[in-house]
């Protein structure tokens, strides 16, 4: 083994740890996770309930896993029945983008989150999305 390929084998674990610490961080401590789906290629809408059990929040997070979404809308039912819509299309990458959707009033409980996509890229690999509240 040569001194180049010695070096490069001792400093790639640093390295790896250097990128993990540029990869931004999209969901801050303390928030929880209220739902993940995978997304169909076939489908454009899908109803994500959230446990009964999750806390009152006043902040969502979205976030696409695996692949890029296209969200063209995304309605929050609360517990009571009322809703808020957030109609703003919003093209997220995964691991790069993700959507913060600031809730009108006070903290409240979610029922589910209906959300209306397309995918962007048409792979192999199906996409998912994830929804984060801010209990706080």
């Amino acid at each position: 083994m040569n001194r180049r390929s010695f070096i490069l084998i001792a400093l790639s674990p640093l390295l790896i740890l250097a990128l993990a610490a540029c990869a931004p961080k999209l969901i801050p401590d303390g928030w929880i996770q209220l739902a993940q789906a995978e997304v169909g290629f076939s489908t454009t809408r899908i109803v994500l309930p959230i446990p009964p059990n999750a806390p009152p929040v006043k902040r969502l997070i979205v976030v696409a896993l695996v692949n890029d979404l296209d969200f063209t809308n995304i309605r929050v039912v609360f517990e009571n029945g009322t809703s808020f819509e957030h109609p703003k299309r919003a093209i997220l990458s995964p691991n790069r983008d993700s959507l913060v959707l600031d809730l009108p009033g006070e903290r409240r409980k979610v029922r589910e989150i209906v959300v209306q996509y397309q995918n962007v890229r048409q792979t192999a690999r199906r996409a998912a999305v994830s929804i984060w509240g801010d209990p706080r």
